[in-house]
């Protein structure tokens, strides 16, 4: 323990206390640290639905490739698939 002369008392300090600086300076570390886990944790979640909906798109265009309709069906199709991607990425 550490002794502190304030105004002719003394006081015995902690060496493992902490100011109210350090607390809050500690706190906001914490806070700051969770903030980024769970942005980490949205930015992999929406990379893989995005990944989801890449694949989908090229499964379908796979298919509609192989696929014995005309070609204006097969525009008409490329059109909704379209709009189906466009919808999921502009929310």
């Amino acid at each position: 323990m550490k002794t502190i002369n304030k105004g002719g008392e003394v006081f015995a300090t902690d060496p493992n206390d902490i100011n109210i600086q350090q607390a809050k300076l500690d706190s906001l570390l914490i806070q700051g640290k969770r903030r980024v886990l769970a942005a980490r944790e949205f930015v992999w979640t929406a990379v893989s639905t995005l990944k989801d909906l890449i694949d989908q798109t090229f499964e379908r265009i796979h298919r509609l490739l192989k696929s014995e309709v005309t070609q204006r069906q097969k525009i008409a199709y490329v059109n909704e698939l379209h709009g189906l991607v466009t919808s999921h990425l502009d929310p």
